[in-house]
């Protein structure tokens, strides 16, 4: 393998395992986050995806700030045509503040949302 492929190779492994630039560590899971959740929005499913009858699940990892503001989101799965509008709901998302030591932390949630022409 050329070392210019390899070096590449490596950078979009280093890129994309640092895509959050500060993972909080604290990691909450769907029910405790959706308790949490003070303002959702539900993600507008794409004409086309319905027209096309695309379903499915999409998962979402977001970091939540100290705020409870959801400052960075990205997909872990799901149809692509799927998860632009689950991420773009995620963001609009607001939590109460969860707390490590009885102080506001950071913290990376997992949501889930499932899209169904029914």
């Amino acid at each position: 393998m050329p070392a210019r492929v390899f070096i590449g190779r490596i950078a979009v492994l280093v890129a994309a395992s640092c895509m959050y630039a500060a993972d909080p560590g604290l990691r909450i899971g769907e029910a405790e986050a959706k308790r949490a959740a003070t303002e959702r929005v539900a993600p507008v499913y794409p004409i086309t995806a319905r027209q096309l009858k695309v379903t499915g699940k999409v998962v979402i990892e977001a970091v939540v700030n100290d705020n409870g503001i959801v400052s960075e989101a990205r997909p872990l799965t799901g149809n692509p045509i799927l998860t632009k509008p689950a991420l773009e709901a995620v963001k609009k998302w607001k939590f109460k503040p969860f707390e490590v030591d009885g102080k506001p932390s950071a913290a990376v949630v997992t949501l889930s949302f499932e899209f169904d022409t029914k």
